[in-house]
């Protein structure tokens, strides 16, 4: 047990530092040996954890993707609401504040690695449906419980994680926080209305103004 555990934090520690020249020197930059010599040690002393870069994107993929979730979900797990949950969720996951979680420059390079690797590729993949998983409870009865016809929950969520996706996406392009908060919160009247969730939707907006005054 002792070993496991000093491997999961030599492990962790590398992945830090990793995250940190990813960040400033971007993919290109990010070697073995850059790394090491951030932390003081000898190439050989990261490639006994990770073998490869690959090896080494792999595994911040999964950290950064999973964490992401587990940072933001405690934010709504106490709503009891549906609607008002999913309003909660919308407000998180279209605000660029929680957008900056990630670096972007670490995000876009793991990104574009995913398009070529097929096990970074799947790590994305996991993201979204994890993402999808989340939502769709809240979509779900908000449906039931509402008048819309012929909207389906699986493409009403599909939906909100595009939207999310173009916003992170202008976000890096625009670099205008007024403009990214204004296009978000639109979108989520969007969907509270398409969803007849409007009512939870304005509760949590006035709680919300309160906080960006």
């Amino acid at each position: 047990m002792g070993r496991k555990s000093l491997a999961r934090e030599r492990k962790s520690e590398i992945l830090d530092h990793f995250y940190q020249v990813l960040a400033e020197e971007g993919l290109e930059g990010a070697s073995l040996a850059k790394i090491a010599d951030r932390m003081g040690v000898y190439p050989s002393h990261i490639a006994h954890y990770f073998k490869t870069k690959q090896d080494l994107v792999n595994a911040l993929v999964v950290r950064i993707l999973t964490g992401f979730v587990r940072e933001v979900s405690p934010k709504w797990r106490s709503v009891e609401s549906p609607g008002e949950r999913l309003a909660r969720m919308l407000g998180l996951f279209f605000s660029p504040e929680e957008m900056g979680l990630i670096d972007r420059r670490v995000f876009y390079a793991c990104f574009y690695l995913s398009l070529s690797h097929d096990t970074i590729h799947r790590n994305y993949q996991e993201l979204y449906d994890n993402l999808a998983r989340l939502l769709r409870g809240p979509v779900e009865t908000c449906l039931a419980g509402g008048k819309t016809g012929g909207v389906d929950a699986g493409t009403v969520v599909d939906m909100i994680i595009a939207v999310m996706s173009g916003l992170v996406m202008n976000q890096q392009i625009l670099n205008d926080s007024p403009r990214l908060a204004a296009a978000g919160r639109l979108a989520k009247e969007t969907v509270l209305g398409l969803l007849h969730c409007a009512e939870a939707g304005s509760s949590d907006r006035s709680g919300q103004g309160e906080n960006h005054d």
